[in-house]
């Protein structure tokens, strides 16, 4: 038989070029397009031509009441607004690959994190003098303070020294003289460290890559709290982070959550984790807690959450018992004055009023950011029905940190530590709300002939071949399902 007409048949994306859909000009052009993408590489490039231009002239004698934000030249900024702007275009422009936007993030970090470091290579906060303190007494005495005799002020050191033991390592083994060599850039180091877990995290709840890149940008942008300078905080972190995002991720996977060895090899590779995060940290190991307790009531993740609860409900008990228990002594009976009293906890975190123009306008800014991104939150959770379904153990681990607020002002930064611990969840559904849904592009077609076979797909035939869309609402026919003899023989070998 010759060959005859022709009908539409429905293809994927991913279906290759035909002589009627893509000629050799346009092919030539989505070519081009893909080797030299100039939408994304343009804003990039740019953003970090004007940055270096603006470290290069940022003199640090000239910092005033705004710091190190009324010394930088006008570049800086256009420079995070081009960044901005080649970011948002990136990430919405489906032909970008994941690596763009990715790139761009990496960027951010360097203007965020890095100009100070370039400016004025100075660890930023006092705090970080004295944990630079803390591992150089490590490293001279060999030994940390653990007796009630020498607490001091440093027992909140001495009794918690998995950071500082960690920095003395490090110091050793890049032959540095002090952590003060590198304290400077920890702030960018530390910032690195959080972006692997949380891929992990918001991967768990969403394919769509625009959500999971703008939600890692805002985190960076609304991380103002100031806990990724030099301090145990800052790795405790990152160690929550990587507990949680292993626990999301396995419990995702209920083949695998079915089999006790699986769950069992699982937790044994948590403890490290676990037991990095006790040693290190008073505050991060009961914020891990209080997590894994909200995932527990989660069907899915309830098999991975209960083991990791069970080994940090150890590892905490055994620590705070022995190494920490001299600090405790002393420290709990204030902690039960302040248990309850909510208000006196929020009011503590604005104890120390900031004074001068510039001091006080960086308060309110940083503040307003915060509210801006819990209110975009919130309304991603009412306008994203299925998405809230779907991400529900974010929406809990997002909101369990409140509940510290009942417990202590942890030295009046309990509410700051409560935002911080809140900001990965918040930013993931306040990047749901400026985003538009994602609806599914219809399926292109594209004119392939074919030679009619006796017996189907023919013209005459009684079961033309199928044009519909989506293909599984077309009448089952024989060349899929076989002929109704055949069915009926199934149908009667199964047993039902």
């Amino acid at each position: 038989m010759t060959w005859g007409k022709s009908v539409h048949l429905p293809v994927t994306s991913d279906a290759g070029p035909t002589a009627e859909t893509s000629g050799p000009p346009a092919a030539d052009a989505v070519d081009v397009r893909r080797r030299v993408p100039w939408g994304s590489a343009l804003p990039l490039a740019g953003a970090l031509a004007l940055w270096t231009h603006s470290v290069l002239r940022t003199d640090p004698a000239g910092l005033g009441d705004f710091g190190l934000v009324g010394a930088l030249p006008v570049t800086y900024w256009a420079a995070l607004a081009l960044l901005t702007g080649g970011f948002w275009y990136c990430v919405r422009d489906p032909a970008r690959g994941g690596g763009w936007p990715a790139a761009y993030v990496l960027v951010l970090l360097l203007l965020e994190r890095a100009t100070q470091a370039l400016v004025y290579p100075t660890a930023l906060y006092a705090w970080a003098w004295k944990h630079d303190a803390v591992v150089e007494h490590l490293l001279s005495a060999g030994r940390l303070e653990t007796t009630a005799e020498r607490l001091g002020d440093m027992a909140v050191y001495d009794q918690w020294p998995g950071f500082f033991a960690a920095q003395a390592g490090l110091v050793r083994l890049t032959g540095a003289e002090s952590a003060a060599a590198f304290m400077a850039w920890w702030p960018l180091f530390s910032s690195l460290l959080l972006l692997a877990p949380l891929l992990l995290v918001y991967r768990t709840f969403t394919q769509d890559r625009r959500l999971v890149w703008t939600a890692i940008w805002l985190f960076q942008v609304a991380n103002w709290v100031g806990q990724d300078y030099f301090s145990p905080q800052s790795l405790a972190l990152a160690l929550y982070l990587g507990v949680i995002a292993v626990v999301l991720r396995r419990g995702g996977r209920t083949v695998d959550g079915a089999r006790p060895e699986g769950r069992l090899l699982w937790t044994v590779l948590l403890l490290p984790l676990i037991a990095a995060v006790v040693v290190s940290h008073q505050l991060t190991p009961v914020m891990l807690g209080a997590g894994l307790a909200a995932l527990c009531l989660t069907r899915d993740h309830r098999a991975w959450a209960l083991p990791a609860l069970a080994v940090l409900a150890v590892v905490f008990l055994a620590w705070n018992l022995t190494v920490s228990l001299p600090f405790l002594r002393e420290a709990v009976p204030e902690m039960l004055r302040s248990f309850g009293d909510v208000r006196g906890n929020l009011e503590t975190g604005y104890g120390s009023t900031p004074t001068g123009t510039g001091p006080v306008t960086v308060s309110w800014v940083a503040r307003l950011l915060s509210g801006a991104v819990l209110l975009l939150a919130a309304l991603g959770v009412l306008r994203r029905t299925a998405l809230r379904t779907r991400a529900r153990p974010l929406l809990l681990l997002t909101a369990v940190p409140l509940l510290m607020l009942v417990a202590n002002d942890y030295g009046s930064e309990m509410i700051f530590r409560v935002l911080l611990f809140m900001l990965p969840g918040a930013c993931f559904f306040a990047a749901a709300a400026l985003l538009p849904r994602r609806r599914p592009a219809p399926p292109r077609t594209t004119r392939l002939p074919y030679r009619p076979v006796a017996g189907g797909g023919g013209p005459c035939s009684p079961e033309p071949r199928c044009s519909c869309s989506p293909p599984r609402s077309c009448p089952p026919t024989r060349a899929r399902t076989g002929s109704a003899t055949s069915r009926r023989k199934r149908w009667s070998s199964s047993g039902r």
